[in-house]
C-alpha cells in the first residue's frame, strides 16, 4: 500500500514538473518573440527591414588557439557581406606567429554554390603553405551545407 502511494505521488510530481517546464518553454518563446518584435520596431519596422537588400559588417577579432597550455592569441579583422537573398561572403584576415605573416580566409555562398579560399602573405623565407580543399562530391556537399548553415545563422 505504501509503495502505491509513493508511486502515485511521484507520478503526480513528474506530471506537474512536465507541465511546468512546458509552460516555461512557452513563456520563453513568447518572450523571445516579443524581444524580436521590439528590435524590429527599433530598426524602423518590418517594411524597412524587408527593403534591406545588402549589409556589410566589419570588426576586429581575437581568438585563442591551442588548448595544451601553450595557447596563442590570434588577432585580426573580420568582415561579413550579405547580398540578399542568397549571397554571403566572410573574409577573415589574421596575423600569426612573428606578426609578419598574414593569412586571409574567404568563404561564401553564391546561390547554391559554396566556396572557400585561403592564402598567406609575408613571413619572410619565401615559404608558402597550400592546403587544397575537398574535391570529392560528398565532402563538397558537407562543406556547402556547413556554409549555408553559417549564412542562415549570421
Amino acid at each position: 500500500m505504501m509503495r502505491i502511494r509513493i508511486a502515485i505521488v511521484l507520478t503526480l510530481a513528474l506530471g506537474l514538473l512536465a507541465t511546468t517546464s512546458r509552460a516555461q518553454a512557452g513563456d520563453e518563446k513568447a518572450r523571445a518573440e516579443e524581444l524580436l518584435a521590439q528590435a524590429r520596431a527599433a530598426l524602423g519596422g518590418d517594411a524597412k527591414l524587408k527593403a534591406v537588400q545588402s549589409l556589410s559588417v566589419a570588426g576586429q577579432m581575437r581568438q585563442v588557439v591551442g588548448g595544451d597550455g601553450d595557447d596563442e592569441q590570434i588577432q585580426g579583422e573580420i568582415q561579413f557581406d550579405f547580398l540578399l537573398p542568397d549571397k554571403y561572403l566572410r573574409t577573415e584576415t589574421t596575423t600569426v606567429g612573428d606578426g609578419l605573416t598574414e593569412i586571409t580566409r574567404i568563404s561564401g555562398i553564391n546561390g547554391e554554390q559554396a566556396f572557400l579560399d585561403a592564402h598567406a602573405s609575408g613571413g619572410g623565407g619565401g615559404m608558402v603553405i597550400i592546403r587544397p580543399g575537398p574535391s570529392d562530391p560528398k565532402s563538397l556537399a558537407t562543406q556547402s551545407r556547413a556554409l549555408h548553415k553559417e549564412f542562415a545563422r549570421q
